[in-house]
């Protein structure tokens, strides 16, 4: 569902490039999303590739965008251990191998389109090809 704010302002995107003086980035971070066309799915996430202000100016509601490559393989929601995490056999999850089916494979997705993109600026079509990046809300600090 798309919140009432990101849908009356537009935002305005810039490339992300990762400060020197931060961490090691986490590895093996992973997040699950549906996506607006109702397809779950858990990604593999890697670093931030853009950040996106509305033109308001508020940074309480700018959201941050990530590299995101689907998991071949994810636990499933109802799985006794790490629910919808990463998974390479049926222990991972807290199953059983041959009794249990909580590791499964992620369906490919489902190329949906032709959608009309109407806009204040245009209207044009398009089909979506491959999930490519998350983008999550976030609160950016200007320091």
């Amino acid at each position: 569902m798309i919140h009432r704010y990101l849908a009356a302002v537009p935002f305005l995107c810039a490339t992300a490039r990762r400060d020197r003086t931060a961490g090691s980035f986490p590895a093996n971070l992973t997040a699950s999303a549906v996506d607006g066309f109702g397809e779950p799915r858990t990604y593999r996430l890697a670093k931030p590739t853009r950040v996106c202000v509305p033109q308001s100016g508020d940074l309480a509601a700018a959201l941050a965008c990530y590299a995101a490559k689907p998991l071949a393989r994810a636990c499933t929601p109802d799985a006794p251990q790490n629910p919808t995490g990463a998974c390479r056999r049926e222990a991972d999850c807290g199953g059983t191998k041959g009794s249990t089916r909580f590791c499964a494979k992620q369906p490919r997705h489902a190329k949906v389109g032709p959608l009309v993109l109407a806009t204040a600026l245009t209207r044009d079509r398009a089909r979506t090809v491959k999930p490519l990046e998350l983008c999550v809300p976030s609160r950016l600090d200007p320091r």
